[in-house]
């Protein structure tokens, strides 16, 4: 009987002694790759910079708000549809307006005066104050106009180009966003923030 209890005694010993030894809290994990600048943490995830979740950060989020804080024109013709200059001798006096397709939403307030055309432009417009734009997967349209009110004799402003953006493309958070025309060889770069 004594040796059965001793039995007993070193069974429940080793029982006990192996199950607790390899508690899995204790093993190493294996780290994942973390997309989109995450940072690998202590317990093998990922710590996600704003605007991504998910464990290795691959997931973006939607942002309630995408903030155009301003817009340079980096190309557009020099001549208007009928081979003119845009002011008859003058080069065009350019200004923007952005709209989402049914309404215009901004109206730049002043304009660039005699404004050449052509590539590699550096026409900057400071949105102030920077437009919010909620509807975040609506398609918009930026447009370059010619302001001609000031002109002798004075006459109404001339649509020169558009070109049609999407405030959050779904997957990823640009600064700078280029956009261009499709009817003719002009191209904006949108400067962007985003809230969430």
């Amino acid at each position: 009987m004594k040796n059965f209890l001793k039995t007993i005694i070193t069974l429940v010993f080793v029982i006990s002694f192996w199950g607790c030894s390899s508690d899995s809290s204790d093993e190493p994990c294996t780290p994942i790759t973390c997309l989109n600048n995450g940072v690998s943490n202590s317990t093998c995830g990922c710590d996600c910079p704003q605007g991504f979740s998910g464990n290795n950060c691959g997931t973006a989020l939607q942002p309630s708000k995408v903030i155009i804080t301003k817009v340079v024109v980096k190309s557009f013709p020099n001549l208007n549809p009928q081979g003119l200059l845009w002011d008859g001798t003058n080069d065009a006096d350019i200004y923007i307006k952005i709209n989402n397709g049914t309404t215009y939403i901004y109206d730049h307030p002043t304009y660039i005066s005699n404004a050449s055309g052509g590539t590699n432009l550096n026409y900057q417009f400071i949105l102030n104050p920077n437009l919010q734009i909620t509807n975040v997967n609506t398609v918009m349209f930026v447009e370059l106009w010619d302001y001609d009110l000031a002109d002798i004799p004075s006459n109404a402003d001339d649509f020169m180009v558009s070109a049609p953006f999407l405030p959050f493309n779904g997957n990823s958070f640009p600064s700078v966003l280029t956009v261009n025309s499709l009817t003719s060889p002009s191209s904006f770069e949108l400067h962007l923030s985003y809230q969430w």
